[in-house]
């Protein structure tokens, strides 16, 4: 094997080629090559698969990359230990006012360009400054359609070094109608006529080594060529070490903050003191006060300006990160454990997730970003073609028109729709099957950024993204990959809410966070009696009803319900064992006694991730740091029920204790929370609840404003409803964007309001203060819009009721004084009825009254607030969300205006629940038992009375 393969170019050539780096490496290594250059167009995001699919292979993997550089299709490759000048000089490509092209260039003296004519390496060499190895392409004559020897020559005269090429795409031939189809899609999505040239054939197939050889006899030169170019590349990025460098002024600024905030938060504690100098010396070890320096910079951003934010997972663990106010929890207090965030027996980095309030994720992000400077970017992740944007693309390629492409996707799951019976929307369906799965672009990472001590450019490629930021063109494994920190600043509609009532209240959000102990009684009744519609991390249907049949006091016991509620804790009939011994006031029987000290404050339950660890350290005789990992293990099935037995007997269990053992750390399977997390979320938890106990109007206006959690708007203004709270139309004068509070009373966003966009919305704040309704059309607001607001109520504000506010629209200013129009009699205003139906039509928000006021309860049915006095009992109410089972069973949150019901349906009871459940405005009875945590499990089903449906204004003038 002497020769390379290039250039090569994979799937990663978006929207252009079909096959994985890993099959194009297999292919190069099967056919007999010593290696190839991945050159995808402008990225190099496939080259860490690549590059281990070569070292696979026992192959080179060399990283290149296709770029137009001042109208020059150029090739670059990365020579050994040119990966940086790479990444630098895609940059440039990409991302000019990062690095020029011209400053980048001439940098390269470890790279290889490869042109396709002696003209371009003129210009590359003597106008651009490329200090590194070039060379001219000389390809077969299959491709170029002239015989090798002879464009060699020319080369050679001119007195540059040819090179034997042949661009791959594919490796079989059946790849070749993929190819066809994503790029007659995308051509037509593109509005591009359809060019042979844009295609790829069966001459950009991988040859066997001996063909390549054999089409350029009479070439010997550009052989020679490629064999130099072969011995001069490597496989790239080389892997780094796992040492991260240190930064000693770094480390003594961190040590400087924390020692400064010790006193004030642990006093003169001995312990607190030891777990912080154990901490930071750790972490100076492993080169990671940096890290923590970024994230404390964050921390304090967000504490001047009032956002909520706070670590989640593991890094709550960490008494730096808490002394640092990244964590809002006390690792002492709570017993959290340091080696569950940084395990030294791990090969990954620990890393910090940091919940921010999302209005504000993109300030605190753009921040970061600007003060990182070239240190800083976002982080990359790759999209592919799923199935309809697949079918779409396929599709397009065929001449299917939008409009029936939109109704086509409509159906996608609907295999036997009489749809697919046509010829063209047959043909599109079979072809996308082909081209799922291929990436089709890289977007910005929902929360991932790196910053480092250089520039990011050097170690990966940036490329420009739609959000404004800057991404790697590796995803946030790559990141991992070459030895970089991801930090994630994750967007929390639930700190949004905080954020909001605290700003209003004049709180720094920080502060209001539970560290611990007793809650205060009013949030300690709506959480104990599960009322927390509207709190974060609590109010899903289970979240409520395990809140019910627990005993809600503490901080704490938030934390265990959190962690019960969880795959990994109630798995084995963990949850039903936790509250049996709840209401007993017991703890477990466990075969192995071992088990009953560290396992006593969680009843004798396994409830955290740290349990497992825990019993697996004090069974097994193993340290802390080599527990956490087998808890990995055991959770990743990575470590079977042989291994742990064969530990057992190595401590000289006998074989019944021994399968006790596996019996009792395998059951704590699936997803679980550590207690960091559980603690972060139940502090989080137990603060919002207070807000929504001691301001429900103001929580509830700020839960919508935020945008929501696990429902609907709807369901957020109902719960504020039965809290006493009233409502009014957004305000033509005084009316915000977002919902928002005024006086107790809550006040819809115009966002709500049915053709009201951004837009719209501007023109019409830009026009204020309005007196008449007929002026919102001269300031530019259209007909139909203003009937949807005299409609729903918006003009009440300057004393026009909707009737006379539509009339008043349409007689104007035109020849009349202003207002009604002489003569007319006063119009009533709407009925109660029409009020409903006009605001659910218009702002899907009944604020006048609630549509099951209007109606009379069905005769024996109860209302929902009773629940849990009766034990057989007759329900009606509103379909709010539900789930289905598998087995046709499933779980229906139904409301009426005095509370909320958890209802359980077996089949085929649940399927007749649907059916009933079609119409929006239909209603269900429910007739069924009360069990543990007022859940229901329904007996029978039947419809109800029919609510208020929708009315919609009247349909504009055409």
């Amino acid at each position: 094997m002497e020769y390379v393969i290039t250039p090569v170019r994979s799937w990663y050539s978006f929207r252009y080629g079909v096959e994985s780096p890993t099959q194009l490496a297999e292919g190069i290594a099967r056919c007999g090559y010593a290696g190839g250059i991945l050159s995808d167009a402008g990225v190099v995001t496939g080259q860490l698969e690549y590059a281990a699919a070569c070292r696979e292979n026992g192959i080179i993997g060399a990283a290149g990359v296709k770029l137009r550089i001042k109208g020059i299709e150029v090739v670059f490759a990365a020579l050994e230990g040119g990966w940086g000048n790479l990444c630098g000089l895609i940059t440039s490509a990409t991302v000019p006012d990062r690095i020029s092209t011209e400053e980048s260039l001439p940098l390269c003296v470890n790279m290889a360009a490869i042109v396709e004519k002696p003209s371009g390496a003129e210009m590359l060499e003597h106008e651009m400054g490329f200090s590194g190895q070039l060379f001219v392409s000389v390809f077969p004559e299959c491709i170029s359609g002239r015989k090798p020897g002879m464009v060699e020559r020319e080369i050679l005269e001119q007195g540059y070094r040819p090179i034997a090429s042949w661009p791959v795409v594919f490796t079989t031939t059946e790849s070749i109608n993929t190819h066809r189809i994503l790029r007659r899609g995308y051509l037509a999505i593109e509005k591009k006529k359809i060019d042979p040239m844009e295609f790829s054939g069966k001459n950009n197939v991988l040859p066997d080594v001996d063909v390549f050889k054999r089409s350029f006899r009479g070439a010997e030169r550009s052989l020679m060529g490629n064999r130099q170019l072969a011995g001069m590349i490597s496989t790239e990025p080389v892997k780094e070490g796992e040492v991260r460098t240190r930064n000693p002024a770094e480390e003594r600024k961190l040590a400087e903050i924390v020692k400064s905030r010790l006193g004030s938060l642990y006093s003169e504690s001995p312990s607190a003191l030891r777990r912080m100098e154990m901490e930071l010396k750790i972490i100076c070890e492993n080169g990671l006060a940096d890290y923590f320096l970024r994230f404390y910079d964050i921390i304090e951003y967000c504490r001047k300006r009032g956002i909520a934010a706070s670590a989640r997972g593991s890094a709550g663990g960490s008494i730096i990160a808490y002394l640092l106010g990244i964590s809002i929890i006390c690792p002492i207090r709570h017993g959290l454990s340091f080696s569950r965030f940084f395990n030294v027996f791990r090969s990954n980095p620990p890393d910090i997730d940091l919940d921010i309030d999302s209005s504000r994720r993109d300030e605190v992000t753009k921040w970061f970003l600007e003060e990182a400077g070239r240190n800083g970017a976002a982080v990359s992740q790759i999209v592919t073609h799923r199935s309809k944007s697949a079918f779409r693309v396929a599709a397009s390629g065929l001449g299917i028109s939008s409009r029936e492409i939109d109704s086509l996707t409509k159906i996608l799951r609907y295999n036997n729709s009489a749809a697919w019976r046509r010829p063209a929307a047959s043909e599109a369906l079979r072809d996308s099957k082909l081209i799922r799965h291929i990436p089709s672009h890289l977007a910005p990472h929902p929360c991932g950024l790196v910053c480092t001590d250089e520039p990011v450019d050097t170690l990966v490629p940036l490329q420009p993204s739609p959000c404004g930021y800057d991404i790697t063109q590796f995803d946030k494994d790559g990141i991992e990959e070459i030895g970089l920190l991801k930090m994630d600043l994750l967007g929390q509609r639930g700190l949004t809410t905080i954020s909001i009532v605290c700003s209003i209240l004049e709180q720094e959000p920080l502060s209001i966070f539970r560290k611990g102990g007793s809650i205060p009684g009013p949030a300690r009744e709506l959480l104990d009696t599960g009322r927390t519609i509207g709190v974060v991390h609590v109010e899903s249907p289970a979240m409520r009803g395990l809140l019910r049949e627990m005993k809600i006091r503490t901080m704490e016991d938030v934390a265990r319900a959190l962690a019960l509620v969880r795959p990994g804790a109630s798995a084995g009939g963990g949850r039903k064992n936790y509250l049996d011994c709840l209401h007993s006031e017991s703890i477990m029987n466990s075969s192995l006694p071992e088990l009953r000290s560290i396992l006593r404050e969680n009843l004798g339950v396994m409830l955290y991730q740290e349990d497992v660890s825990k019993s697996a350290e004090v069974l097994l005789g193993i340290d802390e740091a080599s527990s956490d990992l087998l808890r990995r293990k055991l959770k990743k099935k990575r470590i079977d029920k042989k291994e742990i037995i064969s530990m057992c007997r190595r401590r000289g269990m006998i074989p019944s204790k021994s399968e006790a053992v596996w019996n009792v750390l395998s059951s704590y399977a699936g997803y679980g929370f550590c207690r960091a997390h559980a603690f972060t979320y139940g502090a989080v938890s137990c603060a919002a609840a207070l807000l929504k106990a001691e301001h429900p109007a103001l929580y509830m206006a700020s839960v919508m404003a935020a945008g929501g959690g696990f429902y609907r708007a709807r369901v957020y203004l109902e719960e504020a409803r039965r809290l006493g709270v009233s409502f009014k139309p957004p305000g033509v004068n005084t009316g915000k964007w977002l919902t928002c509070e005024r006086k107790g009373i809550i006040i819809p966003g115009f966002h709500h309001l049915r053709g009201m966009g951004s837009t719209e919305y501007e023109k019409m704040k830009d026009g204020r203060p309005y007196r008449y309704p007929f002026e919102l059309l001269e300031a530019g607001c259209g007909m139909s819009l203003c009937r949807n607001m005299a409609a729903a109520g918006c003009f009440r504000e300057i004393g026009f009721a909707p009737p006379v506010a539509l009339m008043q629209l349409e007689a104007g200013n035109g020849g009349f004084f202003p207002g009604m129009p002489p003569g007319v009699p006063d119009l009533p205003d709407y009925s109660i009825e029409t009020k409903v139906s006009m605001e659910l039509g218009l702002l899907n928000l009944p604020l006048s009254a609630s549509p099951l006021e209007l109606i009379e309860r069905p005769d024996g049915t109860i209302p929902l607030k009773l629940i849990g006095s009766i034990i057989d009992i007759r329900i009606w109410g509103r379909f709010v969300t539900g789930r289905r089972l598998a087995a046709g069973a499933g779980f229906l949150m139904l409301e009426d205006n005095t509370g909320v019901a958890d209802v359980f349906l077996p089949s085929p009871l649940f399927g007749r629940a649907e059916s009933i459940l079609v119409r929006s405005e239909a209603t269900i009875i429910v007739r069924g038992k009360v069990e543990r945590g007022n859940r229901i499990r329904g007996l029978s089903v039947e419809a109800g009375p029919l609510s208020t449906a929708p009315l919609g204004p009247e349909p504009p003038e055409k």
